[in-house]
């Protein structure tokens, strides 16, 4: 299956289950420079009740049996605010070199 196409899936999943604000790939998969067996790695904005380790649990049983890597970091909005202007933080490094792939309106 081609990048867009599983990429394309993943994010509708995330989309249609639990409506983030926003989701940003980064990584090999955001740069193009990836392999087959690279992972797919999400940072997802998403304000609920939930903890982080929780809301990282939630998403990732959306794909049981999967066959492909997901790494999927959840923040809230408050938190993308503080960390994605702070050099070093993952959301710095996630702003800066990927790439938005939804948002909600």
């Amino acid at each position: 299956m081609k990048n867009t196409n599983r990429l394309n899936e993943i994010k509708n999943k995330i989309v249609s289950s639990i409506a983030p604000n926003k989701i940003v790939l980064f990584g090999s998969r955001a740069t193009g420079k990836y392999t087959k067996d690279s992972d797919y790695d999400l940072i997802v904005i998403w304000d609920n009740e939930l903890n982080q380790r929780e809301s990282n649990f939630k998403i990732r049983r959306l794909f049981p049996g999967r066959d492909f890597s997901l790494d999927v970091f959840v923040y809230k909005t408050k938190d993308e605010k503080i960390y994605k202007n702070i050099r070093g933080s993952l959301l710095y490094t996630a702003f800066k070199n990927g790439k938005i792939i939804y948002e909600q309106k």
